[in-house]
């Protein structure tokens, strides 16, 4: 999910509804992500 959020004009809210999770989870993991790379 988080490939789906870094692609021009996603929508990081649109992308947790449609995967029935919080938005803020996936902000963190987008965090997560980009701390490791």
């Amino acid at each position: 999910m988080v490939k789906l959020v870094l692609q021009p004009g996603a929508s990081v809210a649109r992308i947790a509804r449609e995967h029935d999770i919080n938005d803020n989870l996936l902000f963190k993991w987008l965090r997560l992500w980009q701390n490791v790379r």
